[in-house]
């Protein structure tokens, strides 16, 4: 069974009529449940993960029923099961490389075959990019030593000693957010915080907001330290929430000062880590 047609049979017309505004979708007719559901099932920019974080425990609970998942459990685990079942966008299998070459994982098309990883940790997250309902696709950038990427994408950054130096971020994806709209992301992942971290994020945060003025493209940029990394995000959406929230806090604990959910919202928007 089609799991977005059976989420939306579950929805009530409210429910129906939210996520159309949510989608912006016009000239759908907002009395018609049936009319709201075709539209909604057509449309692109609504998916599943979206449709089942707006819904009740409740409701995520009668679509399991309906889809035959198991309906034990609270909300995030179930939404999890559900996301799990439908069928896969067609994946290559991992590929176990010679001695002599970097590790790779299987990527979606169009970009590249394989995605090179010098670690567990990015082979992590290499995984976790591919399994991920909202990211559409996804390269690696990295490099082990300036100078010698096969991608040659970089930013000039001051280092603390105020030397120039040369940034070669990790990882670009391109995310289906919940609202419809198209992000394009500048990852990187890091398994210690060294000196000059700070100088390279902020010089990425200020080429992310240039390219977007430029371009009219939606462009950002956020760190995922190895230690708040989990393979159990349900979505790319939710991790950034979950680093940017994290962050946020202990900003606010260090100093004391109150932080609002809208500020955490705003920093998680924009994508931008609080340092």
């Amino acid at each position: 069974m089609n799991l977005k047609k059976t989420i939306l049979a579950v929805m009530s017309r409210d429910d129906l009529k939210a996520a159309v505004e949510a989608a912006s979708l016009e000239q759908v007719d907002r009395r018609s449940v049936q009319a709201m559901r075709d539209v909604l099932a057509r449309s692109r920019r609504v998916r599943p993960d979206a449709l089942l974080a707006a819904m009740t425990e409740g409701q995520v609970k009668a679509v399991c029923e309906r889809t035959g998942i198991d309906p034990t459990g609270r909300k995030t685990a179930l939404t999890q099961r559900l996301l799990a079942s439908e069928p896969k966008r067609c994946r290559k299998e991992v590929r176990t490389p010679p001695a002599d070459e970097p590790p790779v994982v299987a990527e979606p098309a169009p970009v590249v075959n394989y995605a090179a990883t010098y670690n567990d940790f990015e082979r992590r997250f290499a995984e976790f990019l591919d399994r991920m309902p909202d990211i559409l696709r996804f390269a690696a950038l990295g490099t082990t030593e300036q100078g010698a990427s096969g991608a040659t994408f970089r930013v000039d950054y001051v280092k603390p000693s105020g030397a120039i130096g040369f940034y070669y971020p990790d990882w670009v994806a391109v995310q289906h957010d919940l609202s419809g709209q198209i992000i394009n992301w500048v990852i990187e992942t890091k398994g210690r915080v060294w000196e000059g971290t700070k100088e390279k994020d902020d010089a990425m945060y200020e080429w992310c907001q240039r390219v977007s003025r430029a371009t009219g493209d939606t462009w950002k940029y956020i760190r995922v330290n190895q230690a708040e990394f989990r393979d159990d995000f349900p979505t790319f959406r939710v991790l950034v929430f979950t680093v940017v929230g994290n962050e946020v806090t202990r900003k606010r604990e260090a100093s004391g000062v109150t932080v609002t959910t809208e500020e955490i919202l705003q920093w998680r928007d924009e994508g931008r880590r609080w340092l």
